[in-house]
């Protein structure tokens, strides 16, 4: 953990060099390590939904051979060996938390500067009083989930999310952002924008790719 936080603030200075701002900084870096992250993130995506598909398709195997456990069992087995390869996908996760959580320790230690980026505060280390950095991250947050109100971008038969797991997201974001420091502030927007446009492009690419 140690190792990556070093690597991290030399990356952050070399960045803050040309930027001469912390919050540009900020904006930088975090791309800088999400796009370090994507092909880990792409791979979990595809193991997400690979095993959303299992689920569907267990759900047929068990209907079709209801009545013949024998063959239902060997059915299940077939099944679950793949479902295991894709759930190693999934793995990713635990590889980037490391990262993420070294992020955020950087940008948690920032000094009382102020930011081009939020020009209505004199210091990073302020919570936001107009509140407007946490409601464009409660939006920015729910912003990939919106997706799947779109046919166009489902790439599974799941059901759309409820306004009862939708609002309440929305306002763990706003709690989560009302006290918080502008400059994690700052690196949870450029985060959760990075995600949305990730899940844009991938579920496109995944749409175009296998709609026919």
């Amino acid at each position: 953990m140690s190792i990556i936080s070093e690597v991290l603030k030399l990356l952050f200075n070399y960045v803050l060099s040309f930027t001469g701002d912390y919050g540009l900084a900020i904006i930088l870096i975090t791309i800088i390590v999400k796009l370090g992250l994507l092909p880990l993130s792409l791979k979990q995506r595809k193991a997400m939904i690979k095993q959303q598909k299992f689920s569907v398709e267990l759900a047929k195997v068990e209907e079709k051979y209801k009545n013949n456990s024998d063959k239902l069992k060997i059915e299940r087995e077939k099944l679950y060996k793949e479902s295991f390869k894709s759930f190693k996908g999934c793995l990713g996760i635990f590889i980037q938390m490391p990262v993420i959580a070294a992020l955020y320790t950087l940008v948690l230690r920032m000094p009382e500067v102020s930011t081009i980026v939020v020009p209505w505060v004199y210091s990073i280390k302020l919570s936001d009083s107009y509140f407007i950095i946490p409601i464009i991250y409660a939006l920015s947050s729910v912003s990939p989930m919106l997706l799947n109100y779109f046919k166009f971008f489902k790439v599974d038969n799941s059901s759309n999310l409820s306004k009862a797991t939708f609002i309440p997201m929305i306002v763990f974001s706003l709690i989560l952002t009302i006290k918080t420091p502008i400059a994690i502030g700052i690196y949870f927007i450029t985060s959760s924008i990075f995600s949305f446009l990730e899940e844009l492009t991938f579920k496109f690419y995944y749409r175009i790719r296998y709609s026919n």
